[in-house]
């Protein structure tokens, strides 16, 4: 898909999943576009993993992400 449908496709799918009372969606993709638009109901989860990681566990630690989380959640 080109990049200017795939930017309304995600649009119009985030403004559908962001209705009160909709079932949860999920959405699985190798890639997104940059400066894609997220409504507040949005949840992201990136996962990063994958044969060509030599030390997936090095340098990630859950207490630093959780003070990243709470540190953000204060700027909004």
């Amino acid at each position: 898909m080109d990049p200017i449908n795939e930017r309304k496709m995600f649009q119009q799918l985030v403004r559908a999943a962001s209705q009160p009372s909709t079932p949860q969606c999920f959405l699985l993709t190798p890639k997104l576009l940059p400066d894609l638009e997220y409504s507040d109901a949005c949840s992201i989860l990136n996962i990063m993993n994958g044969p060509w990681i030599e030390k997936p566990s090095k340098g990630t630690k859950v207490d630093i992400f959780l003070d990243n989380r709470l540190y953000f959640d204060l700027l909004k």
